[in-house]
């Protein structure tokens, strides 16, 4: 790429301050701007505002349907990313790519922690970790494992040594604009990877996957057989793990799987598994306050999530708080196979309310109670919640309008339940 003169920064978040130093680094004669909606001085570019920049870098969060985006490629700006930047520099070491609707950062936070154990320079970056134009200069040992979610896959051109794709469900369709486009970037990974691995436990990424896919949770491959992990037909040995759920043991063999692709032995990465702790507001466990355990799951949001949240929690009696930011998805899966240790189902907001309305037509059906809101869900599960319950926040949603984040709002979840947010993250 030739050097650019002017120089607009789209998002001035994590990912945005990052690509500026990385510019002013690279091209320290152009001219340079950030620019945020959230910026009163600085809002995105519209229409001639465009005329003179000739290189945008998008921050995973502006979506491709974003008027300015629109206006800058009607004004011929060449539109580029972070991550798309650093895969262009095509640098040193080997690199990891994981994806998948849910438990990316788990597995890509749990491959790391297996590869620290066993090699000299892991760098764990992307989505989770360090963003990536933030990152030293590596060497041909260097080991990036990069999570990247939908938005930075998003017409990104790449190649990788090993992807791993972890599942397909439906999300974050608004920004994508649609299911089809959505799986499409997701399924870049794969495509994209010298060694493509994916689960063959997910129906639809089983039946989307292109062909030279290496896969996992199958009998003719790495799976589990109750604990133990099986190669094929031989047994390797019993998995142990801090984590709840079947879920994260799926997402554990993909670890392992992904490891045994850079030369380590499931022998070995079982090894290094059981010191592995969970992520916060990953099925986290906040402790004990009123009688009550307390897991904070705000990461959950889809109801798939809130499904392998409760599935994970098999043997406890739960109260179950859901409903956020409401996107239209189908919760009827939810209220067709939601385990019987529901007890008490708490709907927060409008949404909230129209899945209580929805499970209750269910003859099946636990209590519910709607509530306007996180503080009244808390306090609805101290006064309603049977003696010795486990409450889990697992919305099933995201936290727009109300929270930043889904850490905000699992740090708001912790101390309203009793707990130090500080001791939390």
């Amino acid at each position: 790429m030739s050097a650019p003169r002017n120089i607009a920064i789209l998002g001035g978040g994590r990912e945005g301050r990052a690509a500026e130093d990385w510019c002013r680094r690279k091209w320290p004669q152009a001219r340079l701007r950030v620019y945020d909606d959230a910026d009163s001085d600085w809002p995105l570019p519209r229409g001639k505002q465009w005329d003179g920049i000739d290189l945008a870098i998008a921050s995973p969060g502006v979506a491709p349907h974003h008027s300015a985006i629109v206006d800058a490629r009607r004004a011929e700006v060449r539109i580029t990313t972070g991550t798309q930047l650093w895969f262009e520099q095509k640098p040193s070491g080997r690199t990891v790519v994981i994806s998948g609707t849910k438990g990316k950062s788990t597995t890509a936070a749990a491959l790391a922690h297996v590869l620290k154990g066993e090699l000299e320079d892991v760098v764990l970056a992307g989505n989770i970790g360090l963003p990536l134009l933030s990152l030293k200069p590596g060497s041909p040992e260097t080991v990036y494992v990069v999570e990247l979610s939908s938005y930075q896959l998003h017409e990104l051109i790449f190649c990788c040594d090993v992807g791993v794709l972890l599942n397909l469900f439906p999300e974050h369709l608004d920004w994508h604009e649609g299911r089809e486009a959505y799986y499409a970037c997701k399924l870049r990974v794969l495509s994209a990877a010298r060694r493509a691995l994916a689960d063959a436990s997910n129906a639809t990424l089983k039946k989307m996957a292109p062909s030279g896919v290496q896969w996992f949770n199958i009998d003719s491959g790495l799976h589990l057989v109750g604990q133990t992990l099986f190669e094929a037909e031989t047994a390797v040995g019993a998995l142990q793990t801090q984590l709840l759920g079947q879920h994260n043991q799926r997402n554990m063999v993909a670890v392992i799987a992904a490891a045994k692709e850079l030369g380590i032995a499931p022998q070995q990465s079982m090894s290094r598994l059981p010191s592995f702790q969970s992520l916060p507001h990953r099925l986290h466990r906040l402790g004990v306050q009123h009688g009550l355990q307390w897991v904070d799951d705000s990461i959950s949001t889809t109801p798939q999530s809130t499904l392998a949240a409760a599935a994970s929690l098999a043997d406890e009696t739960l109260t179950l708080l859901v409903g956020g930011f409401d996107r239209g998805l189908d919760w009827s899966p939810f209220v067709e196979q939601m385990p019987g240790n529901v007890d008490l189902l708490i709907g927060i907001g409008a949404q909230g309310q129209r899945i209580i309305e929805q499970v209750s037509s269910s003859p099946s059906a636990p209590r519910t109670a709607a509530v306007d809101d996180l503080p009244a869900a808390v306090e609805a599960s101290r006064t309603q919640s049977r003696q010795g319950a486990t409450v889990v926040l697992s919305p099933g949603a995201p936290s727009y309008g109300e929270f930043t984040d889904f850490k905000q709002r699992g740090r708001r979840f912790a101390q309203l339940a009793g707990f130090d947010v500080a001791a939390q993250d």
